[in-house]
């Protein structure tokens, strides 16, 4: 008698990051009888790669024991971030591993001296701290205050 194989992960669950605007891919490793076959959702609607999306492609092979499937973003956008299902299935049973995909903005970094961020700590001040401020506008603002107050903590020591 054959014993029989159901589909199924070994790995349920990953979480993973892309730089917003870069290439990305998804991997998902299912194991069991073939033919397997692997269906890949987001946010409960299937991604069908006969559609003309051009973000993305699917592409998947046979192994052994099993298949692996890539989902591939070609420049990541925000709205790619969310929760990714691989959907595994054959004749004798279906499993299901989730992939949480982060897209991380790009970052400037700012080397400032002391004097530029004790120029800075001036003009911002706390009289605009309920002035509106974009979010982003008012992380950098609070960056530079940290910085800041690190440097003037510094020179206190010294």
């Amino acid at each position: 008698m054959l014993d029989t194989v159901p589909a199924h992960f070994v790995e349920k669950h990953r979480n993973q990051t892309a730089r917003l605007g870069s290439n990305a891919s998804l991997r998902c490793e299912a194991k069991g009888d073939h033919p397997l076959k692997i269906v890949w959702k987001k946010a409960g609607s299937q991604l069908d790669p006969k559609l003309p999306d051009y973000r993305y492609t699917l592409k998947e092979d046979n192994t052994t024991d099993g298949a692996v499937s890539v989902l591939g973003f070609v420049s990541t956008s925000r709205e790619d971030s969310g929760r990714y299902f691989c959907i595994a299935s054959n004749a004798y049973g279906r499993d299901e591993m989730t992939i949480h995909l982060y897209i991380q903005g790009t970052f400037i970094n700012y080397y400032l001296d002391y004097e530029t961020i004790e120029a800075l700590w001036k003009i911002i001040g706390t009289e605009y701290k309920d002035t509106l401020i974009d979010n982003i506008t008012w992380k950098i603002v609070l960056i530079y205050r940290r910085t800041y107050n690190n440097i003037a903590a510094r020179k206190k020591l010294q």
